[in-house]
């Protein structure tokens, strides 16, 4: 066997390598990208279990929610705050989740669930108001999101309970 053939095979073999190696790393980048997807979908999930809880337990928002004029007229100055701050919170969580959504980090099925769920945050009437004066806050793709998003008026929580407790009687 001469030095031609040797060096030959020995290319043979480190290009069948370098394939193999090319292989293994797109494979070991596909799994990094699924548990990363995972690992998001997860944190959300529990944020938005941890704001759940959180503003269900403020009679001030759900005042708002049920009655907002009348909670508008009613309510002092540091109750206004308070919801206003949770307003605040409920738009950042969204901005951060609509982020991860345009990075590729929030799959397509579990994103047309949240932001069927945006919607809803959206058609109460409060919520528009503050957006609209703090639009500022947000990162432009996210304004653009936001605007271009259908208000879910008729489908939000209120109108699930009323309907709820109509079935009852």
């Amino acid at each position: 066997m001469n030095l031609a053939v040797i060096t030959l095979i020995v290319e043979v073999f480190g290009v069948a390598a370098i394939i193999t190696s090319l292989l293994y790393l797109a494979i070991q980048i596909r799994q990094s990208n699924r548990a990363t997807q995972s690992a998001t979908a997860s944190e959300i999930s529990a944020r938005f279990v941890t704001w759940m809880e959180k503003f269900s337990s403020m009679e001030n928002l759900k005042f708002i929610m049920t009655d907002e004029k009348k909670a508008l007229e009613e309510l002092t100055v540091p109750d206004l705050v308070e919801i206003f701050a949770a307003i605040q919170i409920t738009f950042k969580m969204i901005e951060e989740m609509h982020y991860q959504y345009s990075k590729g980090y929030i799959d397509e099925e579990l994103w047309i669930g949240w932001r069927a769920w945006f919607g809803n945050v959206k058609s109460y009437n409060i919520n528009e108001v503050f957006f609209a004066a703090k639009r500022s806050n947000y990162s432009p793709a996210f304004a653009k999101f936001w605007n271009e998003l259908p208000n879910s008026k008729g489908d939000n929580l209120v109108t699930l309970a009323v309907s709820c407790k109509k079935s009852d009687q």
